[in-house]
């Protein structure tokens, strides 16, 4: 009997054990859920606020490349993270929609809150001054208002922020007014504060943000959003870093000009510079040892810098192939066996540049608003020769007689060969064509039809004797005319002539004269033609066709057109 009553005394309490085990266990679950439900919340919420913090940085990057801000993604049910342009006059499609998260350069995730929810993103309504980049200004405010949302309900009067330029909004745990990966809408909140947010919707320019609550009897309602305020003092140091950025490229390019000037200074002889042909060095493999070869680095923003020649001495020269619209990158400076010699001073750009040395800038895009230029001009490289003590008095001496026999061309020119008018295949009312040459080297009297010869003095006016037309060491200076520009007898007599364009009937060449010195050492080494390399200690000029008709219109000459 009593053995019995033990037992069941023992399975009673076994009974009330598991009761309590199991309410115990019930609280300490229910605990573990709140746990891990504020534990998710808490993760949600940082995660959200660090993207917050790459949209933006990446919207400083972004403003400081391009000085202004994108447009939203306005592509709401299927999103492509592309900004939406507007049809002018609108600068952009709208000034609210979503993070444009491939003109951001950002991956799609970063455009999600941490509920998966994609951000709102509103501009300043003033779209002109901020998406514009002519229009923008850090001194600007904008006009989107953020009031704060007091912890007990209620805002703070007065509004804290009325001057914000953009708004990034988390429409938090409840998601009310975002949109989905699946490109729809949630609902709509009721509370007031989260309605304000709900931008998409709402298309004001007040926005709330401050402490969350789940009471939705308080005023304003329950409130969970998360907002990124960006005024123009948050692009300030982002831009002053571009500055310095900047004025770092500058200061390399600065470094590659001096380079290729310490280069050319190096090698001056007899009136003529070299600059170093392998300018751009496409083997970067190569052992670069200085002074003989300087390496070059890429820019701050990790672009090759780049090189570009004048136009005109593309055509004049064969100079890496380079133009000012297709610039080759720089990887090194250094000297091939073919090096090209330039002339001490070449006539075709007696101002202006010769070369540039270029950063594509922020944007790593060619030939925009933020490129940074080094030019080298004309002059740079003059004083070089002026300041060479074998060439110093010879080259300026020649500079000299150079542009005596320009400027005595040129008034040859400037005479209407064709008065009184006569019709030649046409009226030719302003004809204008360059002198013959001459046959001797000694009298200056021209030979019709002779192209290539020597200037002809005794026929130009400002020219009176023969030392007119010698250099310095007393070789008579030779001139190449183009067979169209002189009026050669070969040529169709209604294509002869200056003309103020090329029309369908092109010159020979776009060159119109040449004069050729012999140099120091009165031995003509280069081929008579309008082309050709000037080799040797020769000393080159060659005008052309376009120099001429620029010349005619600065002095209000007109020219027949085809």
């Amino acid at each position: 009997m009593n053995k019995q009553k033990s037992k069941n005394s023992e399975l009673g309490f076994t009974l009330a054990q598991m009761a309590v085990v199991i309410l115990l266990t019930g609280i300490l679950m229910n605990m573990s859920i709140t746990t891990m439900r504020a534990i998710n919340e808490n993760t949600a919420v940082k995660v959200t606020k660090k993207r917050l913090e790459i949209i933006e940085q990446a919207l400083v990057s972004f403003m400081t490349r391009n000085s202004r801000l994108p447009c939203p993604d306005t592509d709401l049910t299927a999103n492509d993270g592309l900004e939406n342009p507007g049809t002018a006059p609108l600068v952009c499609s709208d000034e609210v929609g979503l993070i444009p998260f491939h003109t951001l350069g950002l991956q799609q995730d970063i455009a999600l809150d941490g509920w998966d929810n994609f951000f709102t993103y509103r501009i300043d309504s003033e779209i002109g001054f901020w998406a514009t980049p002519t229009e923008f200004n850090l001194s600007d405010l904008g006009n989107i208002q953020v009031d704060t949302r007091l912890a007990g309900g209620g805002l703070v009067t007065p509004s804290p922020i009325t001057d914000a330029i953009l708004v990034v909004v988390s429409h938090g745990r409840n998601g009310f007014g975002s949109y989905t990966l699946k490109g729809t809408q949630t609902l709509a909140s009721t509370g007031q504060y989260e309605i304000e947010n709900t931008e998409i919707t709402d298309k004001d320019s007040t926005f709330v943000d401050g402490e969350h609550t789940d009471n939705a009897t308080l005023e304003g309602g329950a409130f969970d959003d998360i907002l990124l305020v960006m005024r123009s003092a948050n692009f300030i140091g982002g831009m002053e870093d571009q500055s310095r950025l900047k004025a770092q490229a500058g200061q390399e390019l600065k470094a590659i000009k001096d380079s290729v000037i310490g280069f050319a200074a190096s090698n001056i002889s007899s009136g003529s510079f070299t600059l170093p042909t392998d300018i751009t060095g496409t083997d970067e493999g190569i052992t670069c040892t200085t002074p003989t070869c300087t390496k070059i680095p890429t820019d701050p923003w990790g672009s090759d810098y780049l090189f570009g020649a004048h136009p005109d001495l593309a055509t004049s020269y064969v100079f890496n192939n380079s133009t000012t619209t297709s610039e080759p990158s720089i990887k090194n400076i250094r000297p091939f066996s073919d090096n090209l010699s330039l002339p001490a001073w070449n006539i075709s750009f007696t101002t202006g540049d010769l070369f540039h040395f270029r950063s594509k800038g922020p944007d790593r895009i060619f030939d925009t608003s933020d490129d940074i230029i080094v030019y080298l001009s004309v002059s740079e490289l003059k004083s070089l020769m002026i300041q060479d003590g074998s060439m110093k008095s010879g080259t300026k001496q020649l500079m000299d007689t150079f542009q005596k026999i320009h400027d005595a061309l040129f008034s040859y020119a400037s005479r209407d060969d064709d008065d009184p008018d006569v019709a030649v295949s046409g009226p030719r009312n302003d004809r204008h064509r360059l002198i013959f040459s001459a046959s001797s080297n000694t009298d200056g009297l021209l030979d019709a039809n002779l192209l290539l010869g020597f200037v002809p003095w005794s026929d130009l006016l400002g020219l009176t004797d023969i030392s007119d037309a010698q250099d310095p060491w007393g070789n008579t200076i030779r001139y190449i005319v183009d067979s169209k520009v002189a009026g050669h007898s070969s040529e169709n007599v209604s294509e002869i002539g200056i003309f103020n364009d090329t029309g369908s009937k092109t010159y020979n060449g776009y060159e119109a004269y040449r004069l050729i010195s012999d140099g120091p050492d009165g031995i003509l080494n280069t081929t008579l033609n309008l082309t050709n390399t000037c080799l040797g200690d020769d000393i080159c000029v060659t005008i052309m066709i376009s120099q001429l008709q620029s010349k005619f219109a600065n002095a209000a000459i007109p020219l027949d057109s085809y």
